[in-house]
């Protein structure tokens, strides 16, 4: 009788043998051909199917499997790796798969920029005149008053000493008007003409704004001699205001007082 002995016998083989391969599929699908470069590492030889500077042309299709990794560079202008100039092949790298070869889209057009609004500075303050005092304001006045027989010659709307044209001792006029929110800081200004210096008292309201107004000559008497100089400044009330004109002696040919905003 024989007996039949079944032996087993184990082999270790080395873990890199057992290494798994990732296998990877490039494609041209360009309409020109491409170039293509590999790095793989130092001292690791892959046979001969990594051909640096090998060439695809379009529609080739070239299949890897590889467990190391290995880096393929395009080398053609034009060309990216689904986005890519480079991609990483191997453990650890891009997954297995079809990897394409395309030409980049082509670059867009830059967006026009509406352009920005600059912030404009505010335009320059254009001075107003609040109030102008003249003819039609005139309330009373002690030996002046508008028109008479010398108005021919210095205007109807100036206002003279009554005739006959003497040094009265007291020459004055009262004017009233009416402003409505006046703003403040005004510069007052008298029109008047005068070919010699006849210096005058000016009240707003009961208080003294110039004790010698009007001061300056203007070349002539008549009204082509008008000038409207400042005198200074001042505010107004809100409604009615009174202005008084004084003198102790011969008046300048007064036709106007305005009252001007020169700033906001």
């Amino acid at each position: 009788m024989r007996i039949a002995y079944l032996i087993c016998v184990s082999v270790i083989f080395p873990a890199a043998a057992f290494s798994q391969n990732q296998c990877y599929m490039l494609v041209n699908a360009t309409d020109h051909n491409v170039t293509v470069n590999y790095q793989v590492p130092q001292g690791v030889s892959v046979g001969t199917g990594f051909v640096t500077g090998q060439t695809f042309s379009p529609g080739h299709q070239e299949r890897y499997c590889t467990p190391y990794r290995i880096t393929a560079n395009i080398g053609s202008p034009n060309t990216v790796w689904d986005g890519n100039r480079a991609m990483v092949m191997g453990p650890g790298a891009l997954p297995p798969g079809t990897y394409r070869m395309v030409a980049p889209p082509p670059p867009q057009p830059p967006i026009p920029q509406r352009p920005q609004a600059q912030p404009q500075p505010p335009p320059p303050f254009q001075a107003r005149t609040i109030a102008t005092v003249g003819k039609d304001n005139f309330s009373t006045g002690t030996n002046v008053r508008y028109g008479g027989p010398m108005s021919a010659a210095y205007g109807d709307d100036t206002v003279l000493n009554d005739p006959p044209d003497v040094n009265h001792d007291v020459n004055e006029g009262i004017w009233k008007f009416t402003v409505q929110k006046p703003p403040e800081d005004l510069v007052w200004s008298i029109c008047y003409a005068a070919e010699l210096s006849r210096p005058v008292e000016v009240w707003l309201n009961g208080t003294l704004l110039s004790p010698n107004a009007a001061a300056g000559t203007t070349g002539g008497w008549n009204s082509g001699d008008r000038k409207c100089l400042a005198q200074g400044r001042t505010n107004l009330r809100d409604g009615e205001n009174t202005l008084r004109i004084h003198r102790d002696g011969l008046f300048p040919h007064i036709y106007q007082i305005t009252f001007n905003q020169t700033h906001p």
